[in-house]
């Protein structure tokens, strides 16, 4: 019995000491190479540089369209429906596909982010229509 707790005590301090001390990171070379973690850590950076942009552009956005239904239902039904319809639908496309941007992996970044731009420029046109004043 003597002889289970003192194999018990060494294991357990063999494994203490193979792991790191609390608050010291891992190192690097412990999950692959360093290339491949400052890839990793650079395509990080530059997706949530975009989808921090894309929420900004996003929060714009639900402004406007908020607005305009407010005015719309203020003023009357000044634009067509069918514009109207469209805006929405375009709106509801481009707030799906920027909530996509956040979960698309590095191998699907830049069809996520494709379909981001397609449906901004189609809600963009669509606002355009309704407000050829605006910007």
């Amino acid at each position: 019995m003597k002889l289970l707790n003192a194999l018990a005590m060494s294991g357990a301090l063999f494994l203490t000491a193979a792991l790191p001390a609390a608050g010291q990171p891992i190192s690097p070379q412990a999950s692959g190479p360093p290339l491949q973690l400052a890839a990793e850590g650079e395509f990080g950076a530059k997706k949530d540089e975009y989808v921090q942009k894309s929420k900004s552009e996003m929060a714009e956005w639900r402004r406007k369209v908020d607005e305009l239904k407010a005015k719309s239902q203020t003023k009357g039904h000044e634009a067509s429906a069918a514009s109207e319809r469209h805006l929405h639908e375009a709106w509801a496309k481009t707030e799906a596909e920027s909530h996509k941007l956040e979960g698309a992996s590095a191998d699907g970044w830049e069809n996520a982010k494709s379909s981001f731009e397609k449906a901004s420029q189609n809600l963009k046109d669509a606002w355009h229509k309704l407000h050829p004043e605006a910007e």
